[in-house]
């Protein structure tokens, strides 16, 4: 093999090398974010019941795996899919999806150092499920957790105090 032939087998190389290395670069810092399945299938939801469970718990995994790859475009993902899944849960009229909907976005909203915003929307929920305790037991975590995350502590242990148990684990 020729000296010529090296130098472009080396060139080659390197070039393949340093373009994996700077894709690397992009991808893990979060210019690129990871493909997630899109269903484009809606289903009908019904008014009453759980069966909407199991696909939002695959959507908030969904979620969660945008938010730990982080990056612009992974937050904005992540928050798409939560709309749509607060848009499903409207439309479907049922209840505790709407909330469970509302609980995942204000999750994320607080996951992504937006507390404010997340209080906004759990302050309007808390109003709207006053008359169902087990909804706001989960409703005043969040808000606990969301006033944590704003340091405003008497707000969030007086929201704490709603719920049976023990506290926030330091």
């Amino acid at each position: 093999m020729s000296k010529k032939s090296r130098l472009v087998i080396i060139i080659i190389a390197f070039v393949v090398l340093i373009g994996g290395g700077v894709a690397a670069l992009l991808y893990f810092g979060g210019v690129f974010s990871p493909r997630t399945a899109q269903n484009t299938i809606e289903t009908v939801v019904p008014i009453e019941g759980d069966a909407y469970k199991e696909s939002l718990r695959e959507k908030e995994s969904e979620i969660a795996k945008l938010v730990a790859a982080g990056g612009t475009q992974s937050i904005e993902q992540a928050e798409k899919i939560v709309n749509e899944q607060v848009r499903i849960a409207e439309q479907s009229q049922n209840k505790a999806f709407i909330v469970d909907a509302q609980l995942a976005k204000a999750a994320l909203l607080n996951e992504t150092d937006r507390p404010q915003d997340a209080l906004k929307s759990l302050l309007e929920l808390e109003k709207q499920n006053a008359n169902n305790p087990e909804q706001l037991n989960i409703i005043y975590a969040q808000i606990s957790f969301a006033y944590k995350q704003i340091g405003d502590l008497e707000k969030s242990n007086e929201y704490l105090a709603k719920i049976p148990g023990e506290g926030w684990d330091e």
